[in-house]
């Protein structure tokens, strides 16, 4: 007896049980070409709307109080049509910067699926410090943060940049 493939809904016919059947050309092979011919077009309509989707739209990173942009860099990130997020942190601080102080908060739709952290730079007039950029999953909040859970008197410059997969 003749099934049907779960996807497409070709038509298989079974040897055994359908082997004395006449072979009919539009049911047994136009039909199946024609339904896969079709799926082959909307997969390739799918591609190409997302190859062709353009630039993503890029916004300034909310920062939090008593950050700001360094210099004339900014802090920005972007979600691109494959649902990655990007994001530059490019700050600086005039006083002093804790361990785990939150620098800024990426808004819902810009947050990883997992708390997860990168390297960063510090940088405190006299010193490059190498350390973390964490960031808070469920919050969005983007911190410093070092293993030696330092406080740095005069913190005038941090970097970081990030890239990962937006929470769905």
């Amino acid at each position: 007896m003749a099934s049907y493939t779960e996807n497409l809904n070709l038509l298989k016919k079974d040897p055994v049980a359908d082997g004395a059947d006449t072979f009919n050309i539009t049911t047994m092979l136009n039909d199946n070409w024609d339904k896969i011919d079709a799926a082959k077009g909307q997969i390739d309509s799918a591609l190409s709307n997302k190859v062709n989707a353009g630039a993503p739209q890029v916004y300034d990173l909310p920062l939090s109080s008593g950050w700001t942009n360094y210099g004339t860099s900014r802090s920005r990130y972007w979600r691109n049509q494959f649902g990655e997020v990007s994001v530059i942190v490019d700050i600086s601080n005039d006083g002093a910067v804790q361990h785990s102080s939150v620098v800024a908060q990426l808004p819902t739709g810009f947050r990883p699926a997992e708390n997860f952290d990168v390297p960063a730079v510090l940088y405190d007039g006299n010193n490059q410090t190498c350390l973390k950029c964490f960031v808070r999953a469920a919050s969005g909040e983007i911190i410093v943060a070092s293993s030696a859970q330092t406080t740095w008197p005069e913190a005038t410059y941090f970097i970081a940049q990030l890239t990962f997969m937006a929470s769905s």
